[in-house]
């Protein structure tokens, strides 16, 4: 049986001009010293492997060489593959009469890549970017050769993180949010960790739900937020999942999408830079206002103190209450604070 050598992984890029095109063949013998492969002998089969090696039938005499009267197909097809590359490391058939074909597609139909091949030089790098590869071998009745031993490795893209749904307006108080995907995700990464929700009072989530799970995935979670939100605004919802290719590869992805939260009052307070005055000294009232989206606010005094934010001075002669109103200009409840000067 014929075995790839790891030395000869590289011999075909000493013809290779084109730097992006060795970048990819390096790409390719990284994976293959890494990462075990299937092994193939040529014969009419289709796979779905993202790496292997193919051979010649090996069926032959002397041992190891293909066998006379060969036709056959095999093919290589990938879900979602960008490109399928071969390389050669070694490669011997009869010149003009044992030949290798190879096709951009599923069948031998499809597109020819290059020319059909023979004899003792290696083929180029062949790259199919249809999804499929096919290979096409035909030998005569007489002279047979040591056949060919090659490996194929697969390039995809990033994949595109799922979408999240658009997300309905919240009340104030809300603790829980549905999260609706495009795609699915695997519902045994989901976790707290791999969401976060950015915006006022710096929202934390409990605990992330997979909802509704078949075969292991989802397209529906729950997100639990500790405490609720009681601050109105546009809160940023970021969300990393996991996504496994027809290559098993595992991809870190990011999704984003953003939701408001309506009805909470405006949080108000008073603040002095004296809570104990002896009777007849005076200290200056100052009102605080936040959680309106509109960031616009009227403030209304009580004691005759008037209206806006303040400095209020006053100059209790007992212990006095004072309270101050706040609105804003687009009808969000109301905020009240209370601060007893004694």
């Amino acid at each position: 049986m014929k075995t790839a050598s790891f030395i000869n992984c590289f011999l075909p890029f000493k013809i290779i001009f084109d730097r992006k095109l060795w970048l990819l063949c390096l790409l390719y013998c990284n994976s293959f010293i890494s990462t075990a492969q299937s092994s193939y002998t040529m014969g009419n089969q289709s796979v779905s492997d993202c790496r292997g090696i193919l051979t010649d039938s090996e069926n032959g005499t002397p041992a190891g060489n293909y066998n006379h009267d060969e036709n056959s197909v095999f093919r290589i097809c990938i879900p979602g593959a960008d490109s399928i590359v071969m390389v050669f490391s070694s490669f011997c058939t009869e010149v003009g009469l044992d030949v290798i074909k190879f096709h951009d597609g599923p069948d031998t139909l499809s597109p020819l890549i290059g020319i059909p091949f023979s004899g003792s030089s290696t083929p180029p790098v062949t790259i199919a970017r249809s999804g499929c590869l096919t290979i096409h071998f035909t030998s005569d009745r007489s002279v047979s050769c040591t056949g060919w031993v090659a490996n194929w490795f697969v390039n995809k893209t990033i994949p595109e993180p799922p979408i999240i749904a658009p997300i309905a307006n919240q009340n104030c108080g809300v603790n829980t949010i549905a999260i609706l995907l495009s795609e699915p995700i695997l519902c045994d990464s989901v976790s707290a960790d791999d969401i976060r929700i950015i915006g006022a009072g710096a929202p934390v989530v409990s605990s992330l739900n997979p909802i509704g799970c078949v075969n292991g995935t989802t397209k529906t979670l729950q997100a639990n937020i500790a405490g609720g939100i009681f601050s109105n605004g546009t809160f940023n919802l970021i969300l990393r999942n996991s996504f496994l290719d027809a290559c098993d590869s595992l991809w870190q992805l990011i999704s984003y999408q953003n939701f408001t939260v309506s009805g909470c009052p405006i949080v108000a307070e008073i603040l002095s830079n004296d809570t104990i005055l002896c009777l007849g000294e005076c200290t200056d009232l100052v009102a605080n206002a936040w959680g309106s989206t509109s960031g616009i606010y009227s403030y209304n005094w009580s004691n005759g103190l008037g209206t806006g934010r303040g400095p209020k001075n006053v100059c209790p002669t007992t212990t006095t209450t004072y309270r101050v109103t706040v609105t804003d200009n687009i009808n969000t409840p109301a905020g009240v604070a209370l601060k007893t000067v004694v």
